[in-house]
């Protein structure tokens, strides 16, 4: 919800994990981050095959990733 607001409003979010399991990546520019977490969408997209079998082949939309997962108790 707040990414597509801002988005509304010209804005970005992004993230990426700096330190895991201590290591630590270098410090590095946020625009350089973003172009790289970018292309890594992109490439996902062009040409990871689960992504192909459930998104370009219209078998799951975009909307549809936030489904509730638990099941309704009654």
């Amino acid at each position: 919800m707040a990414k597509k607001g801002l988005g509304f409003l010209r804005g970005r979010v992004f993230s990426y994990i700096r330190e895991l399991a201590g290591v630590r990546c270098p410090e590095i520019d946020h625009e350089v981050a973003l172009a790289y977490t970018e292309s890594y969408k992109k490439m996902r997209r062009d040409t990871d095959p689960f992504y192909q079998e459930l998104y370009v082949k219209g078998r799951l939309s975009m909307d549809q990733r936030f489904l509730e997962k638990w099941p309704r108790l009654r």
